[in-house]
């Protein structure tokens, strides 16, 4: 990993005098990142490709606000080569990477609000 992967200056901005909404929206991502990346693993090992790509466009969703472009790209990429099976080689790699960054995106979105006492 080449970059920070929490980044919260747009999601604050967005919520600039609204800390109860920063801290709703902020809970709301850290729990679909603890559902929704071990969902992945668990549609990728039983080859559900579908399932894969629903939940890769769902979490590219989620984080577009707090994550850097390459965590989205990364995302779209799975989304892209699940829906056509493509690629699956590497699959197993990327889908590592999210799990590895998710995990420091969950710890650093966790100090954060401890941080900010939200």
């Amino acid at each position: 990993m080449a970059y920070q992967v929490f980044q919260p200056a747009q999601i604050v901005a967005l919520f600039e005098g609204s800390p109860s909404g920063l801290k709703e929206v902020l809970d709301s991502i850290l729990d679909s990142s603890k559902n929704s990346v071990p969902q992945m693993r668990v549609y990728y090992e039983a080859q559900d490709f579908d399932s894969l790509r629903h939940k890769a466009h769902y979490l590219k969703s989620t984080f577009n606000y707090v994550v850097p472009d390459e965590f989205v790209i990364l995302l779209k990429k799975i989304h892209t080569d699940a829906e056509n099976k493509t690629n699956l080689d590497k699959l197993e790699r990327d889908l590592h990477q999210v799990e590895t960054d998710t995990a420091t995106l969950i710890s650093e979105i966790e100090s954060f609000i401890k941080q900010k006492a939200l």
